[in-house]
């Protein structure tokens, strides 16, 4: 249990900052001193259910911080995929590629505009994710919004699906898929 105290300080201070608030950040690093001024002082009275207990409630609120980072690296990868996706699919309709003539010029211009805001703003939030991490006067909100990547990315399949496949009754609709956290 001191070993899962020891690196979950680390990472409360170090990769999960950017995953949790000040409330929550102070809550935890409480609890986890606690837990371990009570196996310095308590421990050798304690039975190994009291162990158990201690360290299941220090799980509990670690495992979510560490799903929190890993659901958003996660949608961020699935962003990025994303944007290479269709920057390849405009490039098959610049090169006249058949399947995609039903695409006017103006549409294809609308798509790489769209592509081209959403993937600075992927850059911007990445880059304010860094400043949280590595700065702790950055006045930025810590737990950059996963959940709003994931709604942009749905916002660009559901845009693209509209102009590619809006002329053309026969086209599939994109086999992105996109799941909410």
């Amino acid at each position: 249990m001191k070993e899962y105290i020891e690196e979950m300080i680390k990472k409360i201070q170090g990769p999960l900052q950017a995953f949790v608030d000040e409330v929550e950040r102070a809550r935890f690093l409480s609890l986890l001193v606690e837990t371990d001024n009570w196996l310095q002082s308590q421990s050798d009275h304690a039975d190994w259910q009291a162990y158990e207990d201690r360290l299941r409630k220090l799980e509990v609120i670690g495992i979510l911080l560490e799903q929190r980072l890993y659901e958003r690296v996660e949608m961020v990868k699935k962003f990025k995929s994303a944007i290479e996706h269709y920057q390849h699919r405009l490039s098959l309709m610049r090169s006249g590629e058949l399947k995609y003539a039903h695409v006017e010029p103006h549409h294809i211009c609308q798509l790489q505009t769209l592509l081209d805001q959403y993937d600075m703003w992927l850059r911007e939030q990445q880059m304010r994710q860094q400043c949280v991490e590595h700065y702790d006067n950055c006045h930025e909100d810590p737990q950059l919004n996963t959940l709003g990547i994931a709604h942009r990315l749905q916002s660009l399949h559901d845009f693209w699906s509209s102009i590619v496949c809006k002329n053309d009754p026969g086209a599939q609709r994109s086999a992105i898929s996109i799941h909410l956290p």
